[in-house]
């Protein structure tokens, strides 16, 4: 790997004008952040999936030593010394109990790994600190205080920012203290921090990191910070007052406005939050620093650890690894010695080669050097495009990239394309379509040669048509109207296939510039996210996984923040390198994952998942994000403002119910009015160190206990309701288009639902009439001529579940098309139908969907507020009479733990083999929960993505102006003039239906009105 770490003695930038430039001669001592690095490590490498040969974790424990290794290659230190965070609650839980209360338990499969990480540091020689009571962050910012204070260079190795606070540059009389940012993948260099470039990252300098954290708090940690106030507004205060005490003593001049009023309002918090971001320099340690000296360890023991975790490429490179551990006089001598006994240690390693599995591990992180770089040509001639689209004619496959000067498209332009052509590739993919998709597009068509299977040499080029900039001065650029017209026949081809990473973007992309896609569309992140739905499906984390490509990084060309330039402005050079990695990754990984879904049980179902599935769901999700949907600014507005009046009056009614004014936005004080001066009896088993939780779903069981609770729930919901949507929606409207345009996600839910982002609209509460209210502001493009059209499945899952289980009582009621949780209340009870009442009913409800998610008697006590022993006879009554029902589920979870996968009505299988073996309890049971959940859920999934597409293929064919624009969840909404009313409505009926596919009826609900409230 190429290092940017520039040797201490040679650095004068990290240096502050005014310090000192420290003496050559000086001692560095390196301190490691081991929890920090063993999570990055974690994280980073995980799709790696490193094992031994008797199924044990080492993919952090290697990405931990591999960073260290770099690390001592690169600065030479002469001491180490490494920090964990130990398994108690330290003081900041003292001070806030929520204070990282968020956080997930530490994965099962780090935690097998963190002995092992602990036992390589200590057979290295490195002395481990910890203190009960105090972070790993405490005992380093110690530790580098007392350093500086003897003489040391301190440079902190970790992946946290926290530690950005503890950076000093050199003085008169001390060395600087550095941060050290270690690289995530192998193509990063170690990131370098000194005042001036925490400064330049953060917009403050390390001595106002506290203060920065305080003000805006940090989500990582759950550190509540001020709400509304981000990085923007907090450098703002600090650039202008420099410390919190300094803004605090200067409220009274601030303007009046919200600003002012948060800072008013929530300073007691802000203070808290400074207090638990501070970082602790006097933990009651002792060190002597001379323990800390690197020497060369016991190779014959650091053998013998590197053979148990099976790590070639480190035993491989003995000599190279372990000469930084001498003195730099005594490394000459270490590293001659070693190369000339370097065939002793070959044959060593040749012993030891009998004991190390076959090679199952991946091609080690340490020699991969260098990013990808691919051949390829960047084509400024209309004679050399004509001859390379040729080919691709020729050929009847390639893969396509574009790169723009942003992500929105209607504000974004086109600056260069990039394509890639193989003809090995082409007759493979077409070859493995299913029939229906053949029958669409022959295989004759593709002109191709039967030269094999193998994917030949990938041919690649770049072309430029926008590029800018003093770097780019004078090039030759094709015009974008010849290179569209050049293009066009290809991607309007029946017969030419056209691959893409996420072919989403490009689709919208080209619509804007007069193309719609026709024709086989392939898109590699969707036939990823079918081989693994559980997995991350970015181009450059698959480039990485299955082939061992390191891609550079968009950010490594265009920058971040303030120095963040558009791609138009990069050099052309690296430019065409850039995006000619993109479309050779894309064209390698459809090869891959062709020959992955023929070597599958059912090739055919994948194949159809892909061609007739995803990729046609992916061009209705393209248009429903063109669409857009149309808000009504002037009612958001005006319920803005009633909000804030209804927060006002909830507010001070909650103040009349405690007794007194408190910040409701304080955990702390809230559970000091409520538990101590309410005494209201609090939920022990919600206690922590600071006291008792006040968190929502603690104040849901206490409901009714005291008036303020209800208060407090309700100002918290109207509180997150004005901010989340009704404040946040209007900034998010397009300025070119006037609409709001959602991005839905189509490769992130494991079990195949959809979700949405910017914003998230599938997560709009609708259960209050507050909630229901906001779908109020979505209304059609013309409110006078057009009507929104809501059409959503009834109760799909608890129809699936009868499908599936085949339980007679379940079939009788839909077919009958009784009131499902009626007809349940009356069989559980053994009451005729008209004898059951709203609370029997209500049960029977929350029965019947927890039962879909697998919820527990403790579940069901909780949401009904009933005692425990109740809600297991009510289970237990329930599942009597649905028998069916309890043997379908146990047997999902039986085939489950058998084959290690389970499958949607469509074929799409999720792999829990992993979860299902694992050795925590909670962790199993989760997964089993998954396991009955996914065939459900899933299946409402797949049902609704082909009624989308039957919808979308139907108003196109019948020339109906009506279109779809959201999607949510199991309901598809439409805008639709009011003369196509009645047929829209007709055919949403007829393709939601389709054609009636399970043993009981699927029904559909379909409104129209004003509003998606009204419709």
């Amino acid at each position: 790997m190429e290092l940017t770490m520039v040797l201490p003695q040679q650095s004068k930038t990290n240096l502050s004008p005014e310090a000192k430039a420290p003496s050559e001669k000086h001692k560095t001592l390196v301190l490691i952040d081991g929890h920090a690095l063993a999570y990055r490590m974690y994280f980073a490498l995980e799709t790696t999936n490193m094992k031994t040969k008797d199924n044990k974790p080492t993919w952090a424990i290697y990405g931990f030593f591999n960073a260290l290794f770099l690390l001592l290659q690169s600065i030479k230190p002469d001491a180490m010394a490494v920090s964990f965070d130990l398994d108690s609650d330290t003081f900041r839980k003292q001070l806030y109990a929520d204070y990282k209360a968020h956080r997930q338990a530490m994965p099962d499969a780090l935690r097998q790994q963190m002995d092992g990480i602990k036992e390589g540091v200590r057979l290295l020689g490195m002395p481990i600190y910890e203190r009960q009571g105090f972070e790993a962050d405490d005992v380093i910012g110690t530790l580098a205080s007392k350093a500086r204070e003897e003489g040391w260079w301190v440079k902190i190795l970790t992946g946290d920012q926290d530690s950005f606070q503890l950076v000093k540059d050199a003085d008169e009389t001390h060395l600087p203290i550095q941060v050290l940012i270690p690289p995530r993948t192998p193509r990063d260099g170690l990131k370098t921090y000194d005042r001036a470039a925490v400064f330049e990252k953060l917009g403050v300098y390390p001595e106002q990191v506290i203060d920065y954290k305080g003000f805006r708090g940090d989500t990582s940690d759950n550190i509540p910070g001020i709400p509304g106030v981000g990085e923007k507004t907090a450098v703002k205060l600090l650039s202008e007052y420099e410390t919190m005490e300094n803004v605090y003593a200067h409220l009274a001049q601030m303007p009046k406005n919200k600003l002012l009023e948060k800072l008013s309002t929530y300073q007691e918090q802000a203070e808290l939050s400074k207090r638990l971001a501070t970082i602790d320099e006097a933990v009651p340690i002792d060190v002597k620093f001379d323990d800390c000296h690197l020497e060369i360890p016991d190779w014959e023991a650091l053998t013998a650890f590197f053979e148990q975790c099976e790590f070639k490429a480190f035993l491989r490179q003995a000599p190279t690894l372990l000469a930084p551990f001498a003195s730099a006089k005594e490394r000459l001598s270490v590293a001659s010695s070693m190369t000339s006994n370097a065939e002793n240690a070959v044959g060593q390693e040749l012993v030891l080669k009998a004991h190390v599995t076959e090679e199952t591990a991946p091609t080690a992180l340490i020699e991969l050097k260098d990013v990808l770089q691919v051949e390829h040509t960047i084509v400024t001639e209309e004679s050399a495009l004509k001859a390379f689209l040729a080919r691709v004619e020729t050929t009847g496959i390639f893969a396509i990239d574009i790169e723009t000067t942003g992500l929105d498209i209607f504000q974004s332009d086109l600056v260069g394309i990039a394509l890639s052509v193989a003809d090995g590739l082409a007759l493979e993919i077409v070859e493995s379509l299913n029939p229906l998709h053949l029958s669409q597009y022959p295989k004759q068509s593709f002109r191709l040669n039967a030269s094999g299977k193998a994917l030949e040499k990938i041919e690649t080029v770049y072309v430029p048509l926008a590029h800018s900039g003093e770097d780019n001065i004078g090039i030759a650029q094709l015009s974008e109207a010849t290179v569209l017209e050049l293009l066009r026949p290809l991607l309007l081809s029946d017969t030419v296939c056209k691959i893409a990473h996420n072919a989403k973007f490009e689709v919208n992309f080209f619509k804007k510039l007069g193309i719609l896609w026709q024709g086989p569309i392939l898109d590699t992140m969707l036939a990823s996210y079918i081989e693994n739905p559980e997995g991350r499906h970015g181009l450059k984390n698959l480039g990485f996984q299955h082939c061992n490509f390191l891609m550079r990084e968009i950010k490594e060309l265009i920058g971040s923040g303030k120095k963040e330039i558009p791609f138009s402005e990069v050099e052309l050079i690296q430019a065409a390198a850039y995006a000619s990695c993109d479309t050779f990754v894309t064209l390698t990984l459809m090869h891959l994952f062709t020959q992955r879904f023929n070597q599958s049980q059912n090739p055919q179902k994948k194949w159809a998942l892909l061609s007739e599935l995803e990729m046609p769901v992916a061009l209705v999700l393209a248009e429903l994000e063109r669409n857009g949907v149309s808000l009504d600014l002037a009612y958001l507005k005006s319920l803005s403002e009633m909000l804030e009046k209804k927060l006002s009056e909830v507010e001070q009614k909650i103040y009349q119910a405690a007794g007194g004014e408190f910040n409701i936005n304080s955990p702390k004080q809230v559970g000091e009015v409520l538990f101590d001066r309410l005494n209201i009896q609090p939920l022990k088993k919600t206690k922590g160190k600071t006291g008792f939780s006040t968190d929502v779903k603690v104040l849901e069981m206490l409901s009714g206990e005291h008036p303020v609770i209800d208060l407090i729930l309700e100002y918290r919901q109207l509180f997150k309701l004005k901010s989340t949507y009704i404040d946040a929606l209007p900034q998010l409207v397009n300025p070119v288009t006037g609409r709001l345009h959602t991005s839905f996600n189509q490769a992130v839910a494991a079990t195949g639902r959809l979700s949405s982002s910017n914003p998230n609209l599938q997560n709009i509460p609708i259960r209050t009439e507050l909630g229901r209210e906001i779908r109020r502001a979505f209304i059609p493009k013309d409110p006078k001529n057009w009507k929104l059209l809501s059409a959503d499945y009834s109760q799909i899952e608890l129809r699936l579940l009868a499908h599936f289980s085949e339980d007679p009582n379940l079939i009788a009621a839909f077919n009958a098309g009784e009131d499902i949780h009626q007809a349940t209340a009356a069989l559980v009870f053994g009451l005729d139908s008209k004898a059951v009442t709203k609370e029997m009913r209500y049960k029977a409800k929350a029965v019947n969907f927890g039962v879909v998610y697998g919820q527990s008697a403790h579940g069901l006590s909780q949401q009904l507020k009933i005692p425990r022993a109740e809600a297991a006879e009510f289970i237990e009554r329930y599942f009597f009479k649905y028998k069916n029902v309890k043997n379908f589920i146990e047997s999902v979870k039986a085939q489950a733990h058998r084959t290690g996968e389970v499958e949607t009505i469509s074929g799409r299988t999720r792999n829990l083999s992993e979860g299902l073996k694992n050795a925590n309890r909670s962790i199993r049971e989760f997964s089993e929960r998954a396991a009955f959940n996914t065939p459900l859920q899933g299946s409402a999934a797949d049902l609704i993505k082909v009624a989308m597409v039957r919808l979308s293929k139907r108003l196109k064919k019948e020339g109906l102006k009506s279109q779809l624009i959201l999607q949510v969840h199991d309901e598809l909404v439409l805008e639709v003039p009011d003369g196509e009313i009645q047929t829209v409505t007709a055919l949403v009926k007829w393709a939601m239906e389709l054609d009636q596919p399970l043993r009981v009826p699927l029904v559909v609900d379909i409104s129209v009105g004003d509003s998606w409230l009204e419709s």
